[in-house]
């Protein structure tokens, strides 16, 4: 009877983990909310490898000019001595989806650092506008920016 009943708490126990491994898998992947916020930290830390990634491929194609863009404003900053960075961990997005494509909404601040070549610090905190939204679209998998900004932006 004792080994029936282990047998069986055993055996529930790990139907239990399969089925919630099997679950949350969707959890711990790709979401709307994650690929804006990986974009945004790519773009502010100047690392156009890691943006492309989750840029869509209907504006790779225009990638050549914002690559163009990043990589010069880099260079100033290299060149003055200076550093840059940007924390994005006050920023909140949520999204709708509706099939691959999800309207993402930005809000809270952006914090900004930056250092001269004295090492002098100033520190600023940007909010995001209110209503910021932009379009996200998911191809193989991995969610991606997709969104045409004006040249002004």
């Amino acid at each position: 009877m004792k080994k029936i009943k282990r047998g069986f708490i055993l055996s529930f126990l790990l139907t239990f983990i399969l089925i919630i491994s099997t679950t949350s898998c969707g959890f711990l992947g790709d979401s709307p909310e994650k690929g804006a916020r990986e974009f945004g930290e790519a773009v502010l830390s100047f690392d156009i490898a890691r943006a492309k990634v989750r840029l869509c491929n209907e504006l790779s194609s225009e990638v050549s000019k914002g690559e163009a863009q990043l990589k010069q404003a880099k260079s100033l900053m290299e060149l003055s001595g200076g550093s840059f960075k940007a924390d994005l961990s006050q920023v909140n997005f949520t999204s709708e989806i509706e099939g691959n494509t999800a309207q993402v909404t930005a809000s809270g601040k952006v914090k900004l650092e930056f250092k001269d070549k004295d090492g002098k610090t100033e520190i600023q905190e940007q909010k995001i506008p209110s209503n910021f939204k932009f379009k996200m679209v998911q191809e193989d998998g991995t969610w991606k920016f997709c969104e045409k900004f004006p040249a002004a932006f």
